[in-house]
């Protein structure tokens, strides 16, 4: 729907659901919501061009502005020096998405692990600034690496019980065969997945790596 984006990026969409979806647009507009307000009986969008637009009585609004485009986040790291706050953030991120940050190092905080397994933090922010094109694939490795570390340091169940594993969505027999080839293969290529991650490190200067306390 937006006709200057390449890719879908770690969007979960088809090209046949975003046809779906296109079909039943009315109006598309190129522009950053800021703001819905009431006046004089209307609801109006505020937009940053300064434009308005009435919309109809009994609308709903879904505003995910600024999930993966906002700046100027503080850095914290995913978990404090005592171990005892985690911090779902992007400038700490372990993970793709915030939900299965707060699933998984949930779980290794109430195990006593979250501290002493390695994971690899990485600065999405700052690597999506420098830049876009590597950006979706540092993070493709950096979810292989540390769900491999995490597979290994909590019971099977953690796995088994999570609600937000999109293979949940196929067949067992499909689900079967992806679980035995990631239970097969993932220490091996776990060193691989790390010394990706160390080259986006050194090459474009961003913070990724195990994270480090005073």
């Amino acid at each position: 729907m937006t006709p200057s984006t390449s890719n879908f990026v770690l969007g979960v969409l088809s090209e046949s659901e975003k046809q779906t979806i296109a079909a039943g647009l009315n109006d598309v507009i190129m522009d950053h919501l800021m703001d819905v307000v009431d006046r004089d009986g209307a609801t109006e969008l505020m937009l940053r061009s300064g434009s308005t637009k009435a919309i109809q009585p009994g609308s709903w609004i879904v505003n995910c502005t600024g999930y993966l485009m906002a700046r100027g986040h503080p850095y914290e790291p995913y978990v404090s020096d005592s171990g005892a706050v985690v911090s779902i953030q992007p400038r700490s991120a372990t993970l793709h998405l915030p939900a299965f940050m707060g699933y998984f190092l949930a779980h290794l905080l109430f195990l006593g692990k979250l501290r002493d397994v390695p994971l690899y933090e990485i600065d999405v922010e700052d690597l999506r600034t420098k830049s876009r094109a590597v950006f979706p694939y540092t993070v493709f490795a950096l979810v292989q690496h540390n769900l491999s570390l995490i597979f290994d340091s909590v019971p099977s169940k953690v796995f088994g019980e999570c609600g937000l594993d999109f293979d949940t969505w196929y067949p067992l027999p499909r689900r079967l065969a992806s679980t035995a080839r990631f239970m097969l293969t993932h220490r091996r290529v776990r060193e691989r997945q790390r010394r990706v991650l160390d080259t986006v490190r050194e090459r474009f200067d961003v913070r990724c790596g195990p994270l480090t306390h005073e």
